[in-house]
């Protein structure tokens, strides 16, 4: 399998590159490597953020670059020790996935809150198997053997996350269009009407609606994420060739402050918004056309 970064291996890879280039004589990776007899790519994919070797090893690094065995302890071993966490995290049918978005998996079973703008489809943790799969037919990777039981899988275990102890909280901002598209035929659109009521009657889960006509508030596909620590929120941007994650702090509260904008000027309220799509769901059932939401 690839190499995955996480933001807490990242945070750690930057913090040995610092002690290596502050050592004296600024020793290569691969010097650096030659002394403790380990590999070169064990310290280049270290400082990279891409693994997070052992504690022999890094204790090993420490004490090359001139670190004290105290300084090692308070200023490496807690920094390793998160960073190995976020290796401990379980993403199911892992090999299946591209390495960002294995990373972004990762990263979200960490998080506290998830906030979600539903653009061109309903974000992952609202989706059914069933529209997953209709919604991702035709990408490449469906023709392989196997690949929408693994869709439906991978959806049903990102969402345990909903049900862990304590819950991942989320906050879902939905464009009204998603939910009179016709997604895998009228019965996969009704059972995905139907999963967004349910999901809305957990108490830690929010759905907004952005109705038809409403101001503009053109954004890309973005999930964005909140820790319980004092690691930074981040965001995923996704796009038609798969996703990228924003880490810079202006960038990341720049979509922060759009959401929060929208949900609070532009969306219906909470209520109003679960009234729309049980009214979308009742005509889907009916088998009617689309009716835009009309303000009362």
């Amino acid at each position: 399998m690839a190499a995955v970064k996480t933001r807490r291996k990242v945070a750690f890879g930057k913090k040995m590159a610092a002690v290596r280039l502050a050592a004296q004589g600024k020793p290569r990776t691969a010097e650096a490597a030659a002394a403790i007899m380990v590999a070169a790519t064990t310290v280049t994919r270290l400082e990279a953020g891409s693994s997070c070797p052992d504690w022999p090893t890094i204790l090993g690094l420490g004490r090359y670059y001139g670190l004290t065995d105290e300084q090692i302890k308070s200023e490496l071993f807690p920094l390793w020790q998160s960073a190995r966490q976020s290796n401990n995290t379980i993403v199911e049918h892992a090999a299946n996935l591209p390495p960002k978005y294995l990373s972004f998996r990762q990263e979200e079973a960490d998080a506290t809150d998830e906030w979600i703008f539903c653009v061109a489809a309903l974000g992952g943790q609202l989706q059914l198997g069933s529209y997953a799969v209709a919604q991702g037919r035709w990408r490449a990777q469906s023709s392989e053997e196997g690949w929408k039981q693994r869709v439906i899988e991978e959806r049903r275990d990102r969402q345990k996350l909903l049900y862990r102890d304590p819950p991942l909280g989320l906050h879902a901002i939905i464009s009204e269009h998603l939910l009179w598209q016709m997604i895998g035929g009228r019965e996969v659109m009704v059972g995905q009407l139907e999963h967004l009521l349910e999901l809305a009657e957990l108490p830690h889960v929010r759905i907004q609606v952005v109705p038809i006509g409403a101001d503009a508030w053109a954004t890309n596909p973005v999930t964005l994420l909140t820790f319980d620590d004092d690691d930074p929120d981040l965001a995923y941007l996704e796009h038609a060739g798969g996703g990228v994650t924003v880490e810079n702090e202006v960038d990341v509260q720049a979509l922060k402050d759009t959401f929060q904008a929208v949900g609070r000027n532009t969306a219906l309220p909470e209520d109003r918004s679960l009234e729309l799509i049980g009214a979308v769901l009742n005509a889907r059932r009916k088998n009617e056309q689309p009716q835009p939401f009309r303000p009362r």
